[in-house]
């Protein structure tokens, strides 16, 4: 004897099938499909959750680096503008450039690298140093 309050999935089939845009045939592995995949879905959430605890537990300000110049003494200042765009710059044109051209070959070559600021013209080039 089953108790009258529980509504039976042969009663709500029609309306799911009509909800979900499926035939009342599909009906029971689409939702053994749906279900596998909240299931996996969370499996992935939790996983993730838990590299990002063992493994980001760092992030913030302190795990990012910050750019400063040092004067004369022990003085550490903010940069300026200026060298903001420049570091920019070079962390953008020195792979490219290490990439096309080997060390044993020194060549000079310009580039124009795009940064946050605007375009910047940089000339790159291997420092040779003779014996």
């Amino acid at each position: 004897m089953q108790a009258r309050h529980i509504v039976q999935p042969a009663a709500m089939s029609p309306w799911v099938a009509k909800f979900l845009h499926v035939r009342r045939t599909e009906l029971n592995r689409t939702l053994q499909v749906a279900g596998f995949a909240i299931v996996l879905g969370w499996a992935m959430y939790t996983a993730f959750s838990a590299a990002q605890s063992i493994f980001l537990n760092k992030a913030g300000p302190q795990a990012y680096p910050q750019p400063f110049r040092k004067e004369k003494g022990m003085n550490l200042c903010p940069p300026e503008p200026w060298e903001l765009q420049l570091l920019e710059a070079s962390l953008r044109a020195v792979p490219d450039y290490v990439a096309k051209h080997p060390a044993d070959q020194p060549k000079r070559s310009e580039m124009v690298v795009s940064t946050a600021a605007g375009e910047v013209r940089m000339v790159l080039s291997w420092l040779v140093v003779a014996d």
